[in-house]
């Protein structure tokens, strides 16, 4: 999903007033822009899909029943695959390499690390069958690097929780 402010399209076909599940398509070469307004107005832009239409069902509370309604094949791609990402930014969130820094690259470095720690995490417990914290898992992980290239870290063990006071880099 993108923001409007975002879109270099026709600016009018963005900015005009939409009714509920209206839809809205502009096809340039090969890039799809959908507008969609669910809840709120949802931006998607798509190389892949086309603006072909599929249905979803609602739960309506008042009269306790479902209905259908139409929505673009693409919203329902994206929320089909997206909970797999939106998990992995929440494991990320519990326990990021969160560090001030003025330079992009080095944001994007240490984010590209923690996404690496939690792909080979969430790996490590569907390959093993075992039920380790994702905290437990990361101090292995140091651990091993610190036993591989002779390393020394200061790490302080207190309630039954390990926390990392330095690690060289």
């Amino acid at each position: 999903m993108i923001k409007k402010n975002r879109i270099s399209t026709d600016k009018e076909e963005i900015k005009k007033k939409m009714d509920d599940y209206e839809r809205s398509f502009y096809k340039k070469t090969n890039i799809l822009l959908t507008k969609f307004n669910d809840n709120k107005c949802i931006f998607l832009i798509t190389n892949i899909l086309s603006n072909e239409m599929t249905e979803k069902e609602r739960w309506n509370k008042k009269s306790k029943e479902f209905y259908t309604i139409p929505i673009p094949k693409a919203i329902k791609y994206y929320t089909k695959y997206m909970k797999g990402t939106d998990l992995s930014n929440q494991l990320i969130s519990y326990y990021e390499m969160n560090r001030k820094l003025y330079k992009f690259w080095k944001r994007i470095f240490f984010h590209l690390i923690d996404m690496a720690i939690i792909n080979s995490y969430i790996l490590f417990k569907l390959k093993t069958g075992k039920k380790i914290s994702q905290i437990k898992y990361r101090i292995d992980i140091v651990k091993a690097i610190e036993k591989r290239y002779e390393i020394k870290s200061e790490v302080k063990e207190k309630n039954n929780c390990s926390s990392i006071i330095h690690f060289p880099i």
